[in-house]
């Protein structure tokens, strides 16, 4: 009852304790499981920050460069005025010179004529030499006059000429310049894209580290956990086992100990049932021996008494005898039985314990194979979630990269054809000013060249976005040259 009631007690100390390991785990869980919570939440605050400020970083350099454009624009404007009104003072000061000097030039002329008149009308009437005078006066002035208008009007059509081969190639040179400015646009917003798309990639590996980092700190805290009340329950069998043995070696030394007094106590009761066995004869040949003294006469009585108290000694001796060897057969029997009984409990509990250690054993092997389908699953789990999300941040990053492109062709396009539109305009307004063989082509051949072109590349409209875009050189079929490029 001692032994069963310490054992029972051992028991609830142990529950007790494998009580206290579990919540102490689940409280070391819960609190990784927090810490791990809140170092993603940081990271995700983290990285959305820097991701926002390189989408607004990005658009406020756009913005910039769309006012730098503006800028550009505007001053280019006024370059432009200044400079045809400095082309224009310029000509008109040089056409005004030439005129003077040809009005100069006319006078002396005209007073070289009329000198030489006058030498050859020598001789004649003053009325007659007056007459000539007038007419040939009249005749070179007139002369004169024709001369100075055609002169002017030559002026003025090479001033209207020379402005509108101006103009041809300062819209050329803004054209140019317009390029230039699309071109920088779109690398601009396509270094932002391919910056918050690799930042964005970049990002996603962030957090697929962490969490493939923290789902290892889980599953290796589980398993610590596991291996250290593994060890407990198998420390506490051992112990079990071992406490086992020693009582049962405690009860079986008591036992091998008491066993002298048990058969002391056996022998005696031997003992007590020959002596009773004894007087029980004693008693039956004192009846015996007072009917033979009632039946038998006084000369055979002595020697049948004598007799019967032979035949009762050798009885006695014979019980005596009999309980004696029934005395030592029960001493060895006690003592095999006690060392059979004792050798068959130790074989029992020996199985016992080895049964219960197969059985925690085995137990122990089914749940460390479980967890480890478990973390083998949660790692499964984890790689899933990360490649769809992955899967779903390359088909953005495409979306946009086909966005780009969209915005890329449709802005080239438009740009393409404005452009063509004022080339066109140009070529209309200049015949409706009646100024010939001076079309946006001849314009650019006589500044740039026919071969030397420096920006007749022409974009491609339908060119990959992340990649140079390949241009060729190319004429208008009509008179109008298309509008001419670098690469984008």
């Amino acid at each position: 009852m001692r032994q069963a009631k310490e054992h029972e007690s051992a028991l609830k100390e142990q529950m007790t304790g494998y009580k206290r390991m579990r919540r102490t785990h689940q409280k070391q869980l819960l609190q990784l499981e927090e810490k791990m919570s809140s170092d993603m939440v940081d990271l995700k605050a983290k990285l959305d920050k820097e991701y926002e400020l390189c989408i607004q970083t990005n658009a406020k350099e756009l913005e910039r460069l769309l006012q730098k454009r503006q800028v550009e624009t505007e001053k280019k404007n006024k370059q432009d005025m200044m400079e045809e009104k400095k082309e224009r003072k310029l000509l008109t000061q040089l056409h005004d010179s030439d005129l003077k000097s040809f009005q100069s030039k006319q006078r002396k002329d005209y007073k070289h004529f009329r000198d030489q008149k006058k030498r050859e009308l020598d001789g004649r009437s003053r009325r007659e030499i007056e007459e000539q005078l007038r007419k040939h006066k009249e005749t070179l002035l007139q002369q004169q006059q024709q001369e100075e208008f055609a002169l002017v009007q030559k002026q003025k059509e090479k001033l209207e000429r020379e402005l509108r081969k101006l103009k041809g190639r300062l819209l050329l040179d803004r054209h140019a310049k317009q390029q230039d400015q699309i071109r920088e646009e779109i690398r601009k917003r396509r270094d932002a894209i391919e910056m918050e798309q690799y930042m964005a990639l970049r990002h996603h590996d962030n957090i697929r580290v962490l969490e493939e980092s923290q789902l290892e700190q889980i599953q290796d805290l589980r398993t610590q956990q596991m291996e250290k009340q593994f060890s407990t329950e198998l420390a506490n069998q051992e112990e079990y086992n071992e406490k086992s043995k020693n009582e049962q070696q405690k009860r079986h030394a008591s036992e091998t100990k008491q066993h002298p007094k048990n058969l002391r106590a056996k022998e005696q009761d031997i003992k007590k049932q020959l002596r009773d066995t004894i007087k029980t004869q004693e008693k039956q040949y004192k009846v015996l021996a007072q009917q033979i003294l009632q039946t038998t006469s006084r000369d055979q009585q002595k020697i049948m008494l004598k007799r019967m108290k032979d035949e009762q000694r050798r009885k006695i001796a014979i019980l005596a005898e009999e309980y004696g060897h029934r005395a030592q057969e029960m001493q060895h029997t006690q003592s095999r039985r006690l060392t059979a009984s004792q050798q068959r409990e130790c074989e029992e509990k020996e199985d016992k314990l080895k049964k219960e250690m197969d059985q925690l054993n085995a137990y122990q092997a089914r749940t460390r194979q479980q967890l480890q389908t478990q973390h083998s699953r949660e790692r499964a789990d984890l790689q899933e979630r990360i490649d769809i999300r992955r899967k779903k941040l390359e088909e953005r990053i495409d979306q946009d990269t086909k966005q780009l492109q969209q915005m890329k062709e449709t802005t080239i396009h438009d740009f393409l054809s404005k452009q063509k539109h004022e080339l066109v305009r140009f070529d209309e307004e200049t015949l409706s000013q009646g100024i010939r063989n001076l079309s946006i082509e001849e314009i650019h051949n006589q500044s740039y060249g026919n071969t030397t072109r420096p920006q007749s590349m022409v974009i491609v409209p339908n060119s990959p976005v992340d990649g140079p875009v390949v241009g060729r050189t190319r004429r208008s079929d009509s008179s109008t040259s298309a509008p001419s490029f670098s690469d984008i």
